[in-house]
């Protein structure tokens, strides 16, 4: 699937597993052509949407601390599936 985030075109890729066990998602820098996010699949609900957010942060703010993408996307996240959003 590929998707627009602020102008530019992305790619999402759904990954079977990383190298690293513990990780959920990465993100290609914003100017590599052909540019990604990888999302392990096949985690919950919340920890699925937490990823998406967390890499698309990554994909249009590149340069902000991770200390602060990790715990805005985790809320975010609690927010939303609290509201009632899933994925269908």
């Amino acid at each position: 699937m590929h998707f627009k985030m602020l102008g530019k075109i992305w790619r999402l890729e759904w990954v079977r597993r990383f190298k690293d066990r513990e990780q959920h998602g990465e993100c290609d820098h914003p100017e590599k052509i052909n540019k990604a996010i990888r999302v392990r699949e096949g985690m919950s609900e919340l920890d699925t949407l937490d990823t998406l957010i967390h890499e698309c942060m990554h994909c249009g703010f590149w340069q902000i601390d991770e200390e602060f993408v990790s715990q805005f996307s985790t809320d975010l996240a609690r927010l939303l599936v609290r509201l009632g959003y899933r994925r269908q």
